[in-house]
């Protein structure tokens, strides 16, 4: 498939408070989260990851260093850094992630 209607793609919850909608190839993956309010995640992986806050504000704290992000903000989680995320604002955050390699748990069928 080379071509997507991201607005006709229904969001897949991912877990608890997280939900996406992933597009994967070979060796890249975009995806856009939404994440509900109260969402935090505290974890690491083995992906390259660079992403933009959409809309919402989030505390995101990497490898130790921790900013407020809101609408427009870009950020870049090496591989295997250490990060967390903390939905701040009382709407859900909506964020976009792109990932190299691909991350398995990022495809729902």
């Amino acid at each position: 498939m080379y071509f997507y209607d991201l607005e006709s793609m229904e969001y897949k919850e991912k877990r608890e408070n997280l939900h996406v909608k992933v597009i994967t190839g070979k060796n890249i993956q975009i995806g856009f989260g939404k994440l509900d309010p109260g969402f935090t995640s505290d974890h690491s992986h083995p992906n390259e990851q660079i992403g933009r806050v959409i809309s919402g504000e989030i505390e995101l704290t990497i490898n130790g260093e921790t900013k407020t992000c809101t609408a427009g903000d870009i950020y870049h989680i090496p591989p295997e850094a250490h990060h967390s995320f903390k939905v701040l604002s009382d709407r859900p955050a909506e964020i976009m992630d792109i990932f190299s390699p691909p991350k398995a748990e990022n495809i729902i069928r």
